[in-house]
């Protein structure tokens, strides 16, 4: 069924309808437009299908119900921005900054690129990653709540490296999930599942895992 409403199709087009306030609701389709200033922007219920928003600028915007396809989002700027059931795959976000976002419901994956990813002191409550790339990702300082990281066990994706110095994590799904060498400093563990999880070389100095499942977790040259 066609769209009802255009497409927003060129750079010429975004800058008109965001200087209007009058994204929400709107479909994106085979757009490029590298460094898009959409900071603030109302982005409720947006469908993005082959879009190119390299280094764009999305502070502060609220993503709610958005569907996003074959997006690419390397270096974003998304410090403080709402993703509320935003769904994603098939995505490019590598070193995408989420610094204080809030993520809640998000179902993100699978194909979805987010090494490097800067999420430090966000707050994600129930989302899934599902076999998304996170290598060398922040999240100091982050809180996670009853969120899931599935598939990875048969992926060649994985958190290894990652930095979760002084974050929280409760009843947070970690089964069979590549952690080698990660920063755990100082972080706080509640209910966590953490079974077949690859914990070797990892940093767990000043860490706290309280009532976490840890059968056949791989703590092999781990420093505790």
């Amino acid at each position: 069924m066609a769209d009802e409403v255009p497409p927003i199709e060129s750079p010429t087009q975004l800058r008109m309808l965001a200087d209007d306030h009058e994204l929400a609701g709107k479909t994106m389709r085979g757009l490029v437009a590298p460094r898009a200033f959409l900071a603030n922007a109302d982005l409720d219920s947006v469908r993005m299908e082959r879009v190119g928003f390299l280094e764009a600028d999305l502070t502060n915007a609220r993503l709610e119900h958005a569907e996003l396809r074959s997006v690419e989002m390397t270096r974003a700027q998304l410090d403080g921005a709402l993703l509320h059931r935003v769904n994603a795959h098939d995505c490019d976000f590598t070193e995408i900054s989420l610094v204080g976002a809030e993520l809640r419901r998000c179902e993100l994956g699978p194909q979805l690129r987010m090494p490097n990813a800067k999420l430090q002191g966000a707050k994600i409550q129930g989302t899934v990653f599902r076999a998304v790339e996170l290598y060398g990702a922040s999240f100091r300082n982050a809180v996670i709540l009853r969120s899931q990281f599935v598939d990875y066990g048969n992926s060649t994706a994985s958190l290894t490296r990652a930095q979760l110095v002084e974050a929280v994590l409760i009843e947070v799904d970690l089964r069979e999930v590549n952690l080698y060498g990660a920063d755990l400093s100082r972080a706080l563990l509640i209910r966590c599942d953490l079974r077949a999880a690859k914990l070797d070389s990892a940093i767990l100095a000043g860490a706290r895992f309280i009532d976490c499942r840890t059968e056949g977790t791989d703590l092999s040259g781990a420093t505790v």
